[in-house]
């Protein structure tokens, strides 16, 4: 029913008036609460998300901003923030951030519209926009589920934006302050000193996202996750692969993840594992995912996936190949050749003539 349409019918005495009172009192909330035409539209501009219509998308999400409550105005401005970012409009994305100024809410939501901002001024090259957005992140100390960072991974990979970083922000090594400070906390961590070099590597984070900023952020994680930090340490192993999903280090902070999620038997345990092998195969921690993802869910397709990765990845610890190897020789019939079950054997032999499965290589 329209606001327009809506009358009052004439008020007498008595019962009648009793009614008519009520009816006044209804009109009155009727005009002072949002209607749910607010919903509708953030229904109606997710559809024009999913068609790529971005224009009708963003006049969708206008409407909900002009008549929806705090929480529809919210979800709305990042929808229109959404919308710039997926059409590829890195400066839309920064213009729409710039007139929210300080409306942008520290809380999840307001962390993905600096994450887009982040990687929209890091496209265009614009540090400042980009330090900015991820220092706003930091304030906000998100906890980001892995449902939402899959979803953000496999968007990132569709828009052709899983690219190295540019060159001119890696090289902020000769940065002597930022760099004998962290050099001071690599030396704490050597010493078991975990907390202390974690205090370092906090400030240092908060400066721009260079490769001082980058290390300091996935070191930080790692630490805290030295100390059995668990919640702590995988609030900032998700950030770095949020922020930084092109870095091959990402896999290790992802790996990270899943072993914690894992050990507390989180039903998504498996998402970190399965990111880690996808975006990084021919990694340490990438091979390493492949070949715990076998092991733990035995069939025809990861065993294949985990031979595959102990085969493209130079340089592996003894510890993931011996594993890897093991999963060959104990599943044979798996493998996708006789070749792939004989170079299983003929590295396992070279590799470790005396291991419990040396007989199978015979």
């Amino acid at each position: 029913m329209s606001r327009s349409v809506f009358h009052l019918p004439p008020c007498g005495g008595g019962w009648v008036g009793g009614h008519c009172f009520v009816a006044l009192y209804v009109s009155i909330l009727f005009l002072l609460c949002p209607l749910p035409a607010a919903a509708a539209s953030l229904e109606k501009a997710d559809r024009c998300v999913e068609r790529a219509e971005w224009a009708k998308a963003r006049a969708q999400y206008a409407a909900v901003i002009r008549n929806g409550g705090l929480r529809e105005r919210e979800l709305a401005n990042l929808g229109i923030v959404r919308t710039y970012f997926l059409e590829k409009d890195f400066q839309g994305v920064l213009r729409t951030l710039r007139q929210l100024s300080g409306r942008v809410p520290e809380n999840k939501n307001g962390a993905w519209m600096h994450v887009m901002g982040y990687r929209a001024a890091r496209t265009l090259g614009w540090i400042e926009p980009a330090t900015a957005h991820v220092q706003a992140i930091h304030r906000a100390q998100p906890s980001f589920s892995m449902a939402e960072i899959a979803s953000h991974l496999a968007e990132l990979k569709k828009l052709g934006l899983l690219n190295a970083l540019p060159p001119a922000w890696t090289d902020t090594l000769t940065r002597t302050a930022r760099h004998e400070h962290f050099l001071l906390a690599e030396s704490l961590m050597s010493l078991e000193m975990h907390r202390s070099a974690s205090r370092i590597w906090r400030l240092l984070v908060a400066g721009p996202p260079d490769e001082i900023g980058r290390q300091s952020l996935l070191r930080m994680g790692q630490a805290l996750d030295a100390d059995g930090e668990s919640a702590e340490a995988e609030r900032y192993l998700k950030l770095f692969a949020v922020l930084f999903a092109e870095d091959p280090r990402a896999a290790d902070a992802l790996y990270r993840v899943g072993r914690w999620r894992r050990a507390s038997g989180a039903s998504d345990a498996t998402v970190p594992y399965m990111l880690a092998a996808e975006y990084h195969p021919a990694t340490l921690y990438g091979a390493a995912a492949r070949v715990d993802i076998a092991w733990s869910w035995p069939a025809r397709d990861p065993v294949r996936a985990a031979l595959r990765a102990l085969r493209e990845t130079p340089g592996l610890p003894d510890a993931i190949l011996e594993r890897g190897l093991a999963l060959a020789l104990t599943h044979p019939d798996w493998l996708a050749s006789e070749s792939d079950r004989e170079w299983s054997r003929n590295r396992y032999r070279l590799s470790f003539p005396l291991g419990p499965l040396a007989d199978k290589t015979k």
